[in-house]
């Protein structure tokens, strides 16, 4: 399954899981250190994941803050809610 295909069939419910990555945001708004903590089971959703933090604009870190790096992880859900179970439909 492509990564078009599969944004696709998410948003149809064909796909479901979640998929954890850790980060880190360098002073100069740069990611490094990109990885996988837990795949989805699904290597297209995995990689949806993957290019939506690649391709984003990262700020940099503040001048004040006194680290030079931020290190951060993030969850995507695929039709399932942050718990795991099913993603309920709008009445």
């Amino acid at each position: 399954m492509r990564v078009g295909n599969c944004k696709q069939a998410a948003l149809l419910g064909a796909a479901r899981g979640h998929v954890d990555f850790e980060f880190v945001i360098e002073r100069n708004g740069t990611m490094s250190s990109l990885r996988m903590l837990k795949s989805s089971g699904t290597p297209a959703l995995d990689q949806a994941a993957q290019e939506a933090l690649t391709r984003g604009h990262w700020l940099r870190v503040p001048a004040d803050y006194h680290e030079p790096r931020v290190t951060m992880q993030v969850a995507f859900h695929y039709n399932e809610s942050p718990s795991g179970s099913p993603k309920k439909e709008p009445k």
